[in-house]
């Protein structure tokens, strides 16, 4: 009977302090949303070089719990255009990316301090073009670069990335690389506002297709990855210890991949199979 009596308790309590703590997250939403969505909606517009539409933008102290979290909803971001002295041929058509929901991620406190520190992002359900033109231009770098989002009360201090089902192509025109894929799911860590990072990453896709130079190394394949990468300016990727899985398929791999819009991307990789079948 006394042992009964103490789940009865515990029972009480436990849901005693759930009513307390979902009363209280709606109090504080209640009366610090239009606060929160007006400062930080502010200083990312801030920050961003082309237009951003979003339908809905709502504080939630539970969704992400222990973390508060500002969540946008059906968010869309027109390309970064080329300048109005290229030819005007190589116009982006496309939008650079579509979202049904990101999440900005940052400590409860932050908002009775009023300064916010974003260390996480999620992202669902959402496409992403990367485009380089063939004169060399990208549509995606769309966030000024300036001190401004690393001082004063807000800081871009990313450490995590958390994805699912994201649709990706990164199409050069200029260097004739395509790499469409989907991002089933993935997480990210690392210092991502270094410039030099370690980044840590695992995750399953579908790659639809891996072109270079018309000539395609890899075409509707499940995909795993995870391991650790140096990324410096995050356009050079030293890949450290990578284990790939290609459908039932192991391998390592090592190397480097360096970005350049104005010149060729440069790959160097080795790659090597884990008891294979000749």
């Amino acid at each position: 009977m006394n042992f009964l009596r103490f789940l009865k308790l515990l029972a009480i309590t436990l849901i005693s302090l759930l009513i307390l703590f979902i009363s209280t997250a709606l109090i504080i939403v209640y009366f610090y949303e239009a606060e929160v969505k007006q400062f930080l909606v502010g200083q990312i517009n801030k920050q961003l070089v082309t237009p951003v539409s979003v339908k809905n933008i709502e504080l939630s102290l539970i969704k992400k719990f222990p973390n508060a979290s500002l969540e946008f909803v059906d968010v869309s971001a027109e390309s970064v255009q080329i300048p109005d002295s290229a030819d005007k041929n190589e116009r982006f058509k496309e939008k650079l990316f579509t979202a049904h929901k990101i999440f900005l991620q940052f400590n409860i406190l932050d908002i009775f301090h009023k300064k916010y520190d974003i260390k996480k992002i999620d992202i669902e359900d959402a496409s992403l073009a990367l485009l380089i033109s063939k004169s060399g231009y990208d549509n995606f770098h769309f966030w000024k670069k300036t001190s401004d989002s690393t001082s004063g009360n807000f800081k871009l201090n990313l450490e995590k990335i958390v994805v699912n089902n994201v649709s990706v192509t990164y199409k050069n025109d200029f260097a004739k690389h395509l790499y469409s894929f989907i991002i089933k799911d993935s997480e990210l860590d690392g210092k991502f506002s270094e410039n030099q990072y370690t980044l840590n990453t695992s995750g399953n896709y579908y790659v639809d297709e891996i072109s270079i130079e018309n000539t395609k190394y890899l075409k509707r394949k499940s995909v795993f990855v995870e391991g650790t990468l140096l990324v410096s300016e995050n356009k050079k990727f030293e890949i450290q210890a990578v284990e790939l899985r290609l459908n039932e398929l192991a391998f390592d791999l090592k190397g480097n991949y360096v970005l350049d819009t104005k010149s060729k991307d440069k790959i160097d990789l080795f790659i090597e199979g884990k008891n294979l079948d000749i």
